[in-house]
């Protein structure tokens, strides 16, 4: 589940000023979940990752331009996305074969077609 950002609900609309009230949301949203439910869900609340949780890799401070506003303190989140592993695993294939094709002699009768 990629992380969601919705440009109409400000840091100030969403009313989360401290790490107690970040929390009482997070317990709110858990509590409000059945086992029948998907338990991954993002929206105006935040996202949530009640069932996989999220394999963090880095939390960075910095600012983001919202609408018409100064730069506003936000968190970049950098994570890693396990259903993206068969990506990257293509892709290495891609380098490969591409290497492989420029120590050949004749690399001009090659070709490299990607489809989607």
């Amino acid at each position: 589940m990629p992380l969601t950002f919705d440009p109409d609900i400000s840091p100030i609309q969403a009313q989360i000023t401290s790490e107690a009230s970040a929390l009482q949301k997070f317990v709110a949203i858990k509590e409000q979940r059945t086992d029948t439910q998907a338990n991954n869900l993002g929206g105006w609340a935040g996202d949530f990752f009640l069932t996989e949780p999220l394999e963090v890799l880095a939390i960075i401070p910095g600012t983001a331009e919202y609408l018409d506003s100064p730069d506003l303190p936000c968190f970049y989140i950098v994570f890693h996305h396990k259903h993206l592993d068969f990506y990257l695993q293509g892709l290495e294939i891609v380098l490969e074969t591409i290497e492989y094709v420029l120590e050949q002699p004749d690399m001009d009768k090659y070709y490299l077609d990607w489809s989607s």
